[in-house]
């Protein structure tokens, strides 16, 4: 158990740890890079209501996390963060404004989804890259204004991917 008041989960704090199961108090507003990085048993995850950032690869390779809620309130999720994860879904919320690069390259997604009245502007390079279980459609968000290259290379079995105006 996370102790209350803890705002801050520092970088690399719980990498490579050996936890199954984490709940994270509402106290805490930022998960900093490579916090939970190659910690590969981690099955669950219950994020604070509260958090604003998702750090640089805080996620990496964490092999055995199917699922994760990002909550409303998330503005900015890192490089990396999801990269060579065991997700096997991943809803942006409307409140993230950028996508970091490989954000979930190599994570095993099978849908991804955005939120109506997304505040999503960027996808960077390499965002959903080798994502081999990715079969969309993908609907990207109303107000997407760029995608960066590679953001969905080599998904072999992405059937579509509907582009907003705004791009």
């Amino acid at each position: 158990t996370i102790e209350d008041g803890i705002e801050i989960i520092a970088s690399g704090v719980f990498a490579s740890s050996l936890f199954t199961n984490i709940k994270l108090p509402n106290s805490v507003k930022i998960i900093e890079n490579q916090a939970f990085m190659n910690s590969c048993l981690l099955k669950n995850i219950e994020l604070s209501e509260n958090i604003t950032e998702i750090g640089a690869q805080a996620f990496y390779n964490c092999k055995s996390l199917t699922s994760i809620t990002i909550p409303e309130g998330v503005t900015k999720i890192g490089n990396g963060a999801f990269t060579k994860s065991g997700l096997t879904s991943l809803h942006i919320p409307a409140s993230v404004e950028s996508l970091g690069y490989q954000v979930a390259e190599e994570s095993a997604i099978v849908s991804l989804t955005f939120a109506e009245n997304s505040s999503l502007t960027f996808i960077d390079h390499r965002a959903f890259m080798n994502c081999d279980s990715l079969v969309g459609p993908v609907i990207l968000p109303d107000g997407l204004i760029d995608i960066d290259y590679g953001a969905f290379n080599s998904c072999d079995k992405l059937k579509a991917v509907k582009m907003p105006d705004s791009v």
